[in-house]
């Protein structure tokens, strides 16, 4: 009795997590994107604070480093009550780098330009193929 209920239990829970899935996917046609990344920039549109210069800034510094990692940039705003909600943001600004509709990066609040470009490069780095990475030149002929 306990085996069924906990598979009940299991199942439900996997069929209400996946059906949230679809609904961010369906409210936000541009997170089903499997092949770049998707910025979304969580912006007080109202105060248009200086503190998202830094987050622009290290957005375009990356894509001029790493060209060959394509991502599309959203802003989203205090209205996006849906993707507030679906990763957590209570923060002004939040930058979120979403991979598969997964989060990969998260940075919040203010901060300044080399940090949000550090975490980017580290994690990014680490999750994707070696393409992203800078290359290594070998300096002896061989």
């Amino acid at each position: 009795m306990k085996i069924w209920l906990m598979t009940t239990l299991l199942i439900s829970c996997m069929i209400l997590f996946s059906c949230q899935n679809e609904n961010i996917t369906s409210d936000y046609p541009f997170l089903d994107n499997e092949d770049e990344y998707i910025t979304i920039l969580f912006s007080d549109i109202q105060s248009q604070q200086a503190s998202e210069h830094p987050y622009y800034d290290a957005l375009i510094d990356f894509q001029q480093e790493y060209p060959e990692s394509p991502m599309s940039v959203y802003v989203a705003d205090e209205n996006d009550t849906e993707l507030l909600s679906y990763y957590e943001v209570s923060t002004f600004p939040t930058m979120i780098i979403v991979e598969n509709n997964e989060a990969l990066v998260k940075v919040e609040g203010q901060n300044d330009y080399q940090a949000i470009l550090d975490k980017m490069e580290t994690t990014l780095a680490v999750n994707e193929p070696p393409s992203l990475t800078k290359p290594v030149i070998n300096k002896h002929n061989f």
